[in-house]
């Protein structure tokens, strides 16, 4: 389920500081679903207090000046990262709670730390303040957005009403709106938010071949592709590539489409992946059991070319009953499990507009339902559990049920770990 982000703040007097800052000082109280993010103990006073003391000016600043990157990067490990996702970041004096902004799912993923001495050095043992409490949510993308334009457009009206016309942060929110309500500007800055560039800072020559690739193959494929591969790619060579493969048709196709779509319902994507894949199963009267390949071939077509940076497949139209397919594996386990991934995004995860369907090593809601329709088509979880019960670390079971499924070794393992039948140990 989706939680809710609230900025609650009272406003209070101020004498030192930047202008803006005056004007803005608060005591500033951050909710995640009700939980209070900013609830800390002042070693000075011997007090424990649900708010903060502090300026809302650079908050809101920091907060607009990332807004793009903080809706749609993706994870990465680095500083460049962090500074634009993680509160601390925010500085100007004022210690702020340790509060990470991720865009995970198709959601922004809130995360709220105490302050540990242990693990954030020396300096968690001088400050003045001490965070108290951990903290855990999704927010949907709609109420991510609607908490930070309602506190931006608070702290804008607070600077007007002390005086404080045209601010930098003003002149900043105002372009912003301006980005956001225009389609093709607010694309742009997505693509640039995705590869982890600033706003403007984006090579123009890249974005521009991202942007035409996006009209011949569809926004939210060019977007997922974007996140996902780092390298440049020769989008006329690829549209060649896959213009002349032959074509893989799907067998009832209508039929398959419309009992994944019905079945894939659930907040979370791996379960709407799963659930659509058990409603295929069905359909092909194989609920339980391997599927060779000529199982699969009777139903999808045929596996074709590999070798490619990515998975992919190609459509003439999102109601098309045929795909063109290139792979990247070049393992007969690897490409069964691309082959289906790229069955399952046409069938249930693509967006109409798509044309090109991509299977990356991305993290997005879209990538996470291919993977979860992929596993439990070619080894579902009933008869997991049926195999490990009991016996879920057993190296020889494991690749026994990886021989008998047409699967690799690692499938099995991650099933066995994302279902709680073994350990993580497993994975290692």
């Amino acid at each position: 389920m989706s939680s809710s982000l609230e900025f609650e703040f009272d406003w209070e007097s101020a004498e030192v500081g930047p202008p803006e800052e005056q004007a803005t000082s608060a005591t500033l109280k951050v909710l995640l679903g009700g939980e209070v993010l900013t609830r800390v103990e002042d070693r000075r006073a011997k007090t424990v207090r649900p708010a903060i003391r502090v300026s809302a000016y650079p908050l809101a600043h920091w907060l607009a000046a990332n807004w793009w990157r903080l809706r749609w990067e993706p994870v990465r490990d680095s500083v460049d990262w962090a500074l634009s996702h993680e509160l601390p970041a925010v500085g100007h004096g004022y210690v702020w709670p340790n509060v990470t902004f991720s865009s995970v799912n198709g959601v922004i993923r809130v995360s709220a730390c105490r302050t540990n001495s242990s693990r954030q050095g020396a300096a968690a043992d001088l400050s003045p303040i001490r965070y108290l409490d951990d903290a855990s949510a999704d927010v949907s993308a709609e109420a991510f957005e609607a908490a930070l334009d309602q506190f931006i457009t608070s702290v804008v009206a607070r600077l007007k009403l002390m005086g404080c016309e045209d601010s930098e942060l003003e002149e900043l929110w105002e372009a912003l709106k301006a980005e956001r309500a225009d389609p093709d500007q607010a694309y742009r800055r997505r693509l640039e938010a995705t590869l982890g560039f600033d706003m403007g800072e984006a090579p123009s020559e890249r974005l521009d071949q991202l942007k035409k690739a996006s009209t011949a193959f569809g926004r939210e494929a060019i977007a997922e592709i974007a996140g996902a591969v780092p390298s440049e790619i020769d989008w006329d060579a690829l549209q060649e590539r896959l213009r002349t493969t032959r074509q893989t048709e799907i067998r009832d196709f209508e039929d398959l489409r419309a009992v994944a779509r019905q079945a894939a319902q659930g907040y979370l994507p791996w379960q709407r992946g799963e659930s659509a894949a058990k409603a295929v199963r069905t359909r092909m009267r194989r609920e339980n059991g391997a599927l060779s390949d000529e199982d699969l071939s009777s139903w999808f077509g045929a596996r074709h070319e590999f070798g490619n940076s990515f998975a992919v497949a190609l459509r003439d139209h999102p109601d098309s009953d045929a795909l063109r397919i290139s792979l990247k594996s070049r393992y007969d386990t690897g490409q069964r499990f691309e082959w289906l991934r790229l069955i399952g995004d046409h069938l249930v995860a693509a967006n109409p507009d798509d044309y090109l369907l991509p299977a990356t090593n991305g993290h997005t809601a879209r990538q996470k339902l291919q993977r979860a329709f992929a596993a439990e088509m070619l080894l579902p979880i009933d008869d997991l559990v049926k195999r490990f019960r009991g016996n879920a670390e057993d190296e020889d079971l494991i690749q026994e049920t990886a021989d008998d499924f047409g699967v690799s070794p690692l499938l099995v393992r991650s099933r066995l770990v994302n279902k709680r039948l073994g350990s993580g140990r497993l994975l290692r």
